[in-house]
């Protein structure tokens, strides 16, 4: 596959994602606010499951337009819209076909728009606090070893050392 090939279909997911990534709904009660920053006024309250349309992010902000009002939303505030694709030997042009890589029908499969977090504020971190609740519902999902091995030996999975970089044989 030539490297021009490769871009291309890196392109055409992007435009997907870019895509799917248009519509939000608030995934909890949020406060609407006039600029991207937490001390800044608050236009509307939304309740949980509001739709919105997402129209720029700064940071960890979000930019959209909700019942006719815009405003900024924490973007963890929102749920993207997944966009559900399948495929049909019918379909003439396909992304694959397009690319060379075949024309096999493809398994269904599922575009998520994912957020990417640089790290926090010095405020937030300062103001940042333990959710011991959560922690203990984390901890309430361990196994011991012996029966983690033995459902990984059940279901025929087998250990594979994999060597870190810098740090020599495994």
């Amino acid at each position: 596959m030539t490297p021009q090939r490769v871009i291309l279909g890196l392109v055409v997911l992007l435009a997907a994602a870019r895509v799917a990534a248009q519509e939000a709904t608030t995934n909890r009660p949020t406060e609407l606010r006039e600029r991207p920053a937490a001390q800044s006024s608050p236009l509307a309250t939304l309740p949980a499951r509001t739709p919105v349309k997402l129209l720029g992010r700064e940071g960890g902000w979000s930019q959209v337009d909700a019942r006719e009002q815009r405003g900024w939303l924490p973007t963890f505030h929102l749920r993207f819209a997944a966009v559900l694709e399948t495929s049909s030997p019918s379909s003439a042009l396909s992304v694959t076909s397009m690319l060379g890589m075949g024309s096999r029908q493809s398994p269904e499969t599922s575009k998520v728009a994912t957020l990417g977090v640089r790290g926090l504020t010095r405020d937030q971190f300062q103001s940042a606090s333990p959710d011991t609740a959560a922690l203990r519902q984390l901890q309430s999902y361990r196994v011991p070893l012996a029966e983690a091995e033995a459902f990984a030996q059940e279901g025929g999975l087998m250990a594979v050392p994999v060597p870190v970089p810098g740090r020599g044989k495994s």
